[in-house]
């Protein structure tokens, strides 16, 4: 057996381990981030990151971290408007997003992040999650991966106009023989009348931009009116001008009447089947969204204009 005055001790006395944990306590107090698990001593906002960057240290990574439902209970507080309860289950997660492989549950977290502060009125923090996502997605299509509120998607448009110099470096360095262009994608909001859902002929279809299921309505209603015409006037045409029936035209003129009654119920039907149709489509405002183009659009005669500067217009129609 080796002597036990050999084993190396990490304090030889109970002062000297006194001193070491003074010690600790004083560089936690004093450091930007320094964490004695399992405790963190001093809370730290998140920082950006950049996923075309260097690889990230890992080395703190435990196979105990999780964040698939730290991040589902985080959706669903984002739906319910919960701002601060986003920001308080996402921020535990976000101080360890290095261990987090899936590029687009970074971006969601950043997009979460981003909107939870934006909506809070902290802008200098939201904007630096937005641009983690840009800096992380150059080509992020908004609406993507969550739905914004009308606000932070303006910004995050903002951020891509106002950054356009560095995304594009970003994406000369991802694609380094892509050519870079400026497109213009041109959407417009168009606003639905409600009462236009009871005209016949497919008005409510027409409205929406159901082409074919209004074509399908106005025809068969078309053609019932006109049946139904055409029933009429051979039933006068083999009532002749005496306004009797002959036993031969009499037949005949029962069977137009009933073709009258048919093209009738024909219109009758289509009517009332396309009024139930069109109630069920509509919708109070649709988006149109024209085909990208270089050309910058001719946007004079839209009177309300958000965000152009990233290439993205919106205009309102009415």
């Amino acid at each position: 057996m080796s002597d036990p005055r050999t084993i190396p001790m990490p304090f030889d006395d109970f002062t000297a381990l006194k001193r070491s944990i003074s010690k600790w306590m004083i560089q936690a107090m004093t450091a930007t981030a320094f964490c004695i698990p399992p405790l963190c001593l001093q809370a730290q906002e998140p920082a950006a990151h950049n996923t075309h960057a260097a690889a990230p240290d890992k080395s703190r990574c435990y196979e105990s971290f999780t964040y698939a439902n730290a991040l589902m209970r985080a959706e669903n507080a984002y739906v319910r408007r919960r701002y601060t309860t986003v920001i308080e289950i996402l921020k535990p997660i976000y101080e360890n997003i290095q261990c987090i492989d899936d590029t687009n549950a970074v971006i969601e977290i950043d997009l979460l992040l981003g909107v939870a502060y934006f909506e809070q009125q902290n802008r200098a923090l939201a904007d630096t999650f937005f641009l983690n996502v840009l800096r992380s997605d150059p080509e992020h299509i908004v609406g993507s991966v969550i739905t914004l509120p009308e606000t932070s998607a303006r910004r995050l448009e903002e951020l891509r106009a106002e950054h356009a110099d560095e995304l594009n470096a970003l994406r000369a360095q991802i694609a380094p023989n892509t050519v870079i262009e400026s497109l213009y994608v041109l959407v417009e909001k168009e606003h639905h009348q409600y009462w236009l859902n009871f005209l016949p002929f497919g008005a409510g279809q027409f409205q929406m931009h159901k082409t074919a299921w209004g074509a399908i309505y106005a025809s068969t209603q078309l053609a019932g009116i006109g049946l139904s015409i055409a029933g009429g006037l051979m039933v006068e045409y083999y009532r002749g001008d005496n306004h009797t029936y002959t036993a031969r035209n009499r037949a005949r003129a029962i069977n137009w009447r009933t073709a009258q009654i048919v093209g009738l119920s024909v219109v009758a039907a289509s009517y009332i089947a396309g009024v139930i149709h069109s109630l069920c489509i509509y919708e109070p405002e649709t988006l149109i969204i024209h085909s990208p183009t270089q050309t910058r659009p001719d946007i004079a005669a839209a009177p309300f204009i958000l965000p152009d500067g990233a290439g993205f217009l919106y205009s309102s129609t009415f």
